[in-house]
């Protein structure tokens, strides 16, 4: 029997980096994949807070590749034979089943970066995930694929597994610890026949893919607007929930219609009549060939009883999953990261144990509150006015973690609460903000004018305290660049002066 400190079952990039951040404290890992990379994988589109673990965790275990990863030029500089696209920010248009194709529609950009070279980036994940793990078997963890376990025992002692493996991985690892990987269903949920956690609220299905030949978006951006509308994570508001675009470099475009009501048939069938419906879309797709067939899951939520137990612990993707709205995937997993790098690496098992505890307690108080963020998008969805409104919590949100985080540098900020979970001003922000959406009379295409002014001031006026970014300045129909000055005058909400805060402005995702 082959030992490890601890067995990692699971190589997408969150499993392959925390496997790289344990090796080089001095601990013995073993990493495991069922099948082989390079492989298809979704949960593609990157956001501030991502880049912000990234480069702690380049930092921290000395693994510059992920710093590289943070920020599309210094990708392109240094990992441009990864697939990568450029992601400046949010784009949000509306759509209405039969719109007929070019009309001026209602529409939201909001940056997440100053420019291309300090931009976000969207993951050609069967590349990243390649890479990361190649990286993580150079530098001395013992990779093992095509090696599926059949068996798991897990005790207060550590994890035994039974490997079925198709090339050169032993019949049976033994670890102090096991990591989760898996992603939603779980290993350790269907080895140990777990029960699962409180049912989220949201409920949505996707269909997704990979296409090539996509027309761009022919919309001429808004004066003013802080970059071109395809230079973004792309969401097309439609009655039957929302459709992601996301653009590579390279031309192909990731593409998937996450659907409240999620209908059965065939994947292929269900994005016609999708394109069907809506024109604009279906122009702009009528000449696509796909390049990975259309996939279907019926429903995308899940949420473990619990992250931890007794020999084993899970990342957040395996924990529990809302939907991709957002863009919170990839921040959150390296979120996860980030604390399992640390907490595993303890000495002590008392001190190992109680971060796990920690662990767990802020994964099911994040996974609610991104559940809670969702529900109440989706709720505004039915009108665009009231959803951009809505946004406002989410970007006020993000924009304040980011920039406290960057100027401030607060000590272990990887155990701050995912989205203000644990910030009084924040905890309860998108439960209030659903609560109060106005309601739409039944004969109303939409609600009355005066009661959607209301609510926007009553918005603006609860995120006052964390507005870093001038979400007040901004119509729903309008632009959000990145302002400094504007920065700099409201140093206050921050607790800074103007010239503090003027001296720490080069630690904004600035470059080398």
């Amino acid at each position: 029997m082959t030992t490890y400190d601890v067995a990692i079952v699971g190589s997408g990039f969150g499993g392959s980096i925390l496997s790289r951040a344990l090796n080089r404290q001095g601990l013995r890992v073993a990493l495991v994949e069922r099948g082989r990379h390079p492989r298809f994988a979704v949960g593609e589109s990157s956001t501030p807070l991502a880049a912000l673990s990234l480069e702690r965790l380049a930092a921290d275990y000395q693994l510059p590749d992920l710093r590289d990863l943070a920020a599309h030029g210094r990708w392109q500089r240094h990992l441009g034979h990864l697939g990568c696209g450029l992601k400046r920010g949010f784009t949000f248009y509306d759509h209405r089943r039969g719109d007929p194709g070019r009309v001026d529609r209602s529409s939201l950009l909001v940056a997440a970066s100053p420019d291309d070279s300090l931009a976000d980036c969207h993951w050609l994940r069967a590349d990243v995930d390649h890479h990361l793990v190649t990286r993580a078997a150079a530098e001395g963890v013992a990779y093992f694929d095509q090696a599926e376990v059949i068996d798991l025992t897990v005790d207060d002692s550590g994890a035994t597994l039974a490997l079925s493996a198709r090339r050169s991985a032993p019949d049976t690892l033994r670890s102090r610890m096991l990591v989760d990987a898996t992603g939603p269903g779980g290993l350790v949920r269907r080895q140990l026949g777990l029960r699962p956690g409180p049912p989220l609220e949201t409920r949505t299905g996707l269909v997704f893919g990979h296409f090539a030949g996509v027309e761009p978006l022919d919309v001429a951006p808004a004066a003013g607007a802080p970059y071109r509308p395809h230079q973004a994570a792309v969401h097309h508001l439609i009655d039957e929930g929302w459709i992601y675009e996301l653009r590579f470099d390279d031309g192909r475009v990731s593409a998937g219609a996450l659907l409240v009501d999620s209908p059965s048939g065939k994947p292929e069938e269900i994005w016609a009549t999708l394109m069907t419906r809506y024109p604009w879309l279906g122009e702009r797709f009528a000449r696509a060939r796909q390049l990975v067939p259309l996939a279907h899951r019926r429903v995308l939520q899940h949420r473990m009883s619990s992250a931890t137990g007794p020999g084993w612990v899970a990342l957040p993707h395996t924990f529990g999953f809302v939907d991709p709205l957002f863009s919170t995937g990839i921040a959150w997993t390296l979120r996860g990261v980030e604390r399992l790098a640390r907490a595993l690496a303890e000495n002590s098992t008392g001190a190992r144990d109680q971060a796990l505890a920690r662990y767990d307690a802020l994964l099911q108080s994040e996974l609610s509150q991104i559940d809670a963020l969702v529900v109440g998008a989706y709720a505004a969805m039915r009108d665009f006015e009231l959803f951009a409104t809505y946004c406002l919590t989410y970007f006020a949100t993000v924009s304040w973690a980011e920039i406290r985080q960057r100027l401030l540098q607060p000590d272990k900020p990887m155990w701050e609460g995912f989205l203000g979970c644990d910030d009084a001003e924040l905890a309860s922000l998108f439960e209030d903000a659903a609560a109060a959406l106005p309601a739409i009379p039944e004969a109303a295409p939409r609600p009355p004018t005066e009661a959607v002014a209301t609510y926007r001031r009553e918005i603006l006026q609860r995120i006052e305290s964390r507005d870093l970014a001038g979400l007040d300045l901004y119509g729903p129909e309008l632009s959000v660049p990145i302002d400094l000055d504007l920065l700099v005058a409201r140093a206050h909400r921050l607790a800074l002066d103007p010239e503090e805060i003027t001296s720490r402005l080069h630690l904004l995702r600035g470059d080398d």
